[in-house]
């Protein structure tokens, strides 16, 4: 009977769904709140009255001697008023092969389709929607699915109802920080690959939901999580993470209600759900009411699955205004759940039974098995001076009594208060008791606002936060300076953090710095520097960035996807250990980069970026010297260093320009190095290089160009090294109409040593390159080349001969890229080369619309 009456229930409540989505207040706006629907359903009216079709298809061909790739994409996004007072939001995307395919840095490969149509009374949503019930504070929900859904709107009520099926997994993982480790956490257990539903994810620290974005990032492909700004989580610190993964293969079955009510005092809130696949069903229907005005405040909440399991939770407050009028102050709180209620994937926004929560404030190590109960009073008093005295007290299944004593003070500038902690535990395996003393004090207002925090207990567990704000950052001018002491003598660890943050025009500073001692695990460093000077008026401009961590993260390698040999456009030289791109006929195209799981973590890690620009010519404007060879010439810096205590990746590279005042020609110089050790996959790459370029245009219509280019190698484990001088110059003439001839010369020589065997190698090119271009875009390239190697040996390196066979050989290539108008593309390159009879060739080929 009472299954009966609970599916005579749920099926009633079926009318509902989405609804709005408003937040649990413990104060009454009413007069506020009773207008929140009918400002929310003039969101519509305030969209840009024009439909938009935006978008891009392309279809990718390339065919090589061992057979074909093929790729296709198509990229569809739809927004704005389709009729008077009908609005759509549609996507659609299909890439052509399915998800997780690939171990990339983000799930590119998902493809999704939605449709949104939405009037002032009635919404309509097709496709793959993310669902969610968020304003129960007893359970949650959180699904993403593929299906439809509707919803009606009134003047102050609204009603929807959602059904939809998909192959995903609610799943939720628990786990504590490392020392010192700000990124890389891996959420999927035993490190597998893994996908996670986009946007699905809930990230709890200690029991506070974050923002993604703000707070973390995380790559849904391969469940990787890295926090972000001032978030460091250490061994003490309790991570959840809830999500939908693409893992299971079971299909789900949902279907989803809401409903919303509001006026001036009453709040109404209704919502069921009911998922179902071939092992499970889950069905919950909860009803939610506040009510209120200004001097009383009540919410009440009821919730059941379908074991009839309920759950209750209540809430009164006397003088519910947002400032205290009345001199006394009284709230009583409390909720009771059966023991079959609860599950971890339906929890709602309210934590009382948080584990982090329970062991922080309440001494308990989990919520116990039966049922589960809690009460809590609180009464403030109203005194002059802005001084509100009060007293709480609490229990946890009786387990736990939490009592407490408070002084705080507001005024216009300022909030502070004392507070005064005892918690005792009386459990059948432990009595505890523990003192928590807390002060909190903040400036609100004026030019310098400090603050600060300090806690301590009687286990000596201490912790403190003081900072300080300045300016606005709105204005452009901003400072905060924060710093973070943390020591447990029952845990043994020491932790200090400082923040330093400037923001004065057009330059900004930011620094992270954190030092932490465990009694077991040692010490622990983290530094994250980043500073920028972008005024386009100053000579010197760029950024630069420090990162020093030690401690233990995941490293990312580069992915590549095998193709049909000579399809691609990447060649591994087994030689050098080399993935060389661009090639004409490679076996391999790049897919992004992965986690490598199965290499050895890293202990320590230093990494350096600069991107640096300086231009002398602004400061002989300011000395009113206009002309000059320094007038012309530009400086360059860019690189990044480093280094890992099992991995060391060094690159450098900067650069001058020289550019004549009425472009008769140009000069740059460009010096790289780069040191690159893996040993997990005997791998020691050190590169040296310079390369100048010259371009003289004094003639009309003209350019010459010359290229020296010098590149030192060597690669320890293979018993591989080179050194290389390489020169090319060519000559370009326009002929008009869109026509151009180039032709050019080149010649690279090359020595070395391989297993202390010497070998050397001569490449000589010559040719020429045709090409015509409009102005509407469309193209076309012919071009020819004679190509001879000489060689003293067989070896020979790709990177020595460009991949070319020992003798003579021809090169072919041809492209034609033809525009239709703005929207439309074609484009098909074949590349040809004959060596000694035979023919190496590819062809590739794309359409491409954009609208």
């Amino acid at each position: 009977m009472r299954n009966f009456c609970f599916s005579i229930t749920f099926l009633f409540a079926n009318v509902f769904a989405q609804g709005i989505n408003p937040d649990s207040l413990p104060v009454w706006n009413g007069y506020k709140n009773a207008e929140e629907i009918a400002e929310q359903k003039d969101t519509t009216e305030k969209k840009e009255n024009s439909l938009q079709t935006k978008g891009s298809k392309s279809f990718q061909t390339s065919i090589g001697d061992g057979g074909a790739d093929i790729q296709q994409e198509l990229r569809l996004s739809m927004q704005g008023e389709a009729a008077d007072g009908v609005f759509v939001d549609a996507y659609l995307v299909d890439v052509g092969r399915p998800a997780g395919s690939e171990i990339t840095t983000t799930l590119r490969e998902t493809d999704a389709a939605y449709i949104g149509i939405e009037t002032k009374r009635v919404k309509l949503e097709l496709g793959d929607l993310n669902y969610e019930i968020n304003r129960n504070a007893l359970f949650g929900f959180r699904r993403q699915t593929r299906g439809a859904s509707g919803k009606l709107k009134g003047d102050n009520a609204e009603a929807s109802a959602i059904y939809g099926t998909d192959k995903t997994e609610r799943q939720s993982i628990i786990f504590y920080g490392q020392p010192s480790q700000q990124k890389g956490y891996l959420i999927f257990s035993d490190s597998t690959f893994g996908l996670i539903a986009p946007q699905t994810e809930k990230v709890y620290l200690n029991g506070v939901l974050l923002t993604s974005g703000k707070d973390y990032e995380i790559n849904y492909a391969g469940g990787v999580l890295d926090f972000l700004g001032r978030i460091i989580p250490g061994p003490e610190d309790e991570i959840r993470v809830e999500y939908d993964s693409y893992s299971s293969l079971n299909s789900s079955e949902l279907r989803g209600t809401e409903a919303a009510y509001r006026s001036k005092f009453i709040w109404l809130d209704l919502a069921a759900f009911n998922l179902r696949d071939s092992l499970k069903s889950d069905k919950r229907l909860g009803a939610r009411l506040r009510t209120g005005n200004s001097y009383l405040f009540s919410d009440l909440e009821m919730a059941m699955n379908e074991n009839d399991d309920k759950a209750y939770r209540w809430f009164f407050e006397s003088d519910s205004n947002s400032q205290q009028k009345s001199l006394i102050k009284i709230s009583v709180k409390g909720g009771y759940a059966d023991s079959g209620f609860a599950k971890p994937e339906y929890q709602g926004t309210e934590n009382e039974w948080d584990a982090y929560i329970l062991r922080d404030k309440w001494l308990l190590d989990s919520a116990g098995s039966g049922d589960l109960r809690y009460d809590e009073f609180k009464t403030t008093m109203r005194l002059p001076l802005g001084l509100y005295p009060g007293f709480f007290i609490g229990h946890r299944n009786f387990e736990s009594v939490r009592s407490e004593g408070f002084l705080r003070r507001e005024t216009q500038k300022t909030q502070s208060q004392i507070t005064f902690a005892n918690i005792n535990v009386k459990t059948d395996s432990t009595n505890r008791s523990l003192q928590q003393g807390e002060i909190q004090s903040k400036f609100v207002q004026g030019e310098y606002r400090p603050y600060g925090n300090f806690r301590t207990d009687s286990e000596e567990n201490l912790r403190s936060i003081y900072g300080l704000e300045w300016g606005n950052e709105n204005a452009g001018n901003y400072a905060n300076s924060e710093i973070i002491r943390e020591q447990t003598d029952t845990s043994g660890f020491s932790n200090w953090k400082t923040f330093v943050s400037l923001k004065k025009k057009d330059w900004h500073s930011n620094t992270l710095f954190q030092m932490r001692k465990d009694d077991w695990r040692g010490s622990s460093w983290l530094l994250d520097q980043s500073a920028g000077y972008n005024n386009p008026n100053s000579a010197l401009q760029g950024e630069v960035s420090y990162a020093f961590n030690y401690t233990n993260e995941i490293p990312w390698v580069a992915i590549y996807r095998r193709v049909p040999t000579g399809a691609g456009d990447v060649y591994y030289d087994s030689l050098s250990g080399q993935y060389i791109s661009g090639v004409d006929n490679g076996d391999f195209v790049y897919e992004g980069m992965g986690r490598a799981d199965s290499l050895a973590s890293k202990s320590y890690k230093n990494n350096l970026k600069w991107n640096l620009s300086f231009y002398p010519k602004i400061i002989l404007d300011i000395l009113s010297v206009k002309e000059g060879f320094l007038n012309d010439i530009s400086f360059f810096a860019n690189g990044e260093w480093l280094l890992h205590k099992t991995e060391k990746l060094l690159f450098l590279e900067n650069s001058a320009l020289w550019e004549h005042s009425k472009n008769k020609g140009s000069f740059m110089l460009t010096i790289s190095n780069r040191w690159n050790e893996e040993p997990q996959i005997n791998f020691k790459e050190t590169m040296f290089g310079q390369e100048a370029t010259a371009h003289y245009t004094g003639r009309e219509k003209e350019d010459f160009s010359l290229r020296l280019k010098r590149e030192e190698a060597e690669f320890v484990f293979s018993g591989l090294d080179w050194m290389s001088y390489e020169g090319e110059l060519a000559w370009l003439r326009e002929l008009g109409a869109g026509f151009s001839l180039q032709p050019f010369y080149s010649q690279k020589y090359t020595t070395g040593f391989y297993m202390e065997e010497s070998w050397n190698t001569s490449l000589q090119k010559g040719g020429i390159n045709g090409k015509w271009q409009n102005e509407r875009g469309s193209v076309a390239q012919l071009g020819i080349s004679g190509n001879y190697v000489e060689k003293s040996s067989v070896i020979s390196p790709y990177s020595a001969v460009d991949g070319f066979e020992e003798g003579f050989s021809w090169r072919g290539n041809a492209l034609v890229q033809m525009a239709f108008g703005e929207s439309f593309y074609i484009s098909a390159q074949y590349v040809v080369r004959v060596w000694r009879g035979d023919a190496l060739q590819k062809l590739s080929s794309e359409a491409r619309a954009v609208f």
